[in-house]
């Protein structure tokens, strides 16, 4: 809804995806100047099959909503490598100008520290070594940032809309904690699947609590693997 029309319809948009990084720039560029611009091929034309991500038919249809918006898709992760350098040495991996311009020159809060500190752990299913947690929270940090910078560098007369995982668009500790003032409104959508098990008054009495998001979208529950 908001990539077809419900933000800013009469004014150019940019589509910032976390599936898309830097390394894939050229192809995204290839792709630009390329008469077949359909989503199909989108996904051939980024290797999205190489990618690591799920299935590419689950982002197509944001593809095809991006294409007949005309938008601009942009990777907003940076390359593999480094990132891999932030997991080996944390954020001293960058230089000092790179942090200050990510804003992540400054500790994160220490209630916030701990409280992502505790999903990198259970995210991993409590298998993780204690020596890997900091550099795993500087990753998510440094992409965090990099989202947030990605979205800087967006055109200010058009909307930006980003297309990334719930710990990277909550309010409080994501992408937007990263964004100014001077970067413009930030609205955050968060996708909550629903328990099945628990009642809609229980269910909508959580979601008024939520800090995290400006609105919540409700979508059925996914069993997953463990």
């Amino acid at each position: 809804a908001f990539l077809t029309g419900a933000v800013a319809p009469d004014r150019p948009a940019t589509v910032v995806m976390e599936m898309l990084t830097e390394d894939q720039a050229q192809a995204l560029e290839t792709f630009r100047t390329s008469p077949d611009r359909s989503a199909e091929s989108f996904g051939k034309a980024v290797s999205w099959e190489k990618s690591g991500w799920p299935d590419y038919a689950i982002y197509q249809p944001i593809i095809e909503a991006a294409l007949k918006r005309s938008a601009d898709i942009r990777a907003g992760l940076p390359g593999k490598s480094a990132t891999r350098a932030i997991g080996k040495d944390g954020l001293s991996a960058l230089a000092e100008d790179q942090r200050k311009a990510l804003r992540l020159a400054a500790a994160l809060p220490e209630g916030l520290a701990a409280e992502l500190k505790d999903e990198i752990i259970s995210s991993h299913c409590d298998l993780l070594p204690d020596a890997m947690v900091p550099n795993m929270m500087a990753v998510q940090r440094y992409r965090d940032a990099y989202l947030a910078d990605a979205l800087r560098k967006t055109p200010a007369h058009g909307p930006a809309i980003l297309i990334a995982g719930g710990g990277h668009v909550r309010k409080d500790r994501g992408v937007p904690y990263y964004l100014g003032p001077s970067d413009g409104a930030a609205v955050t959508v968060n996708l909550v699947e629903i328990d099945p098990e628990r009642t809609e008054a229980e269910i909508l009495a959580d979601a008024r609590e939520d800090k995290t998001a400006d609105y919540i979208w409700f979508t059925p529950k996914i069993d997953r693997e463990d």
